[in-house]
């Protein structure tokens, strides 16, 4: 069974934060502002990496 995959979105982050949460396990490190582009773009690895069904984002 795979390992849960875990994203860190963070609003204060600093240049080391995503290299910690790395080396920690992971799988994922998103700073704002770009949240919801950066998120879709890991759902769609995800996800279209052989974990479920292709996803399609459509603009909002």
């Amino acid at each position: 069974q795979p390992q849960p995959r875990v994203i860190i979105i963070t609003a204060k982050g600093t240049e080391d934060t995503g290299r910690i949460a790395k080396e920690k396990g992971a799988w994922a490190y998103v700073e704002k502002p770009y949240i919801i582009d950066k998120i879709k773009e890991i759902l769609r690895e995800v996800f279209n990496g052989g974990f479920g069904p292709n996803l399609n984002f459509s603009p909002v």
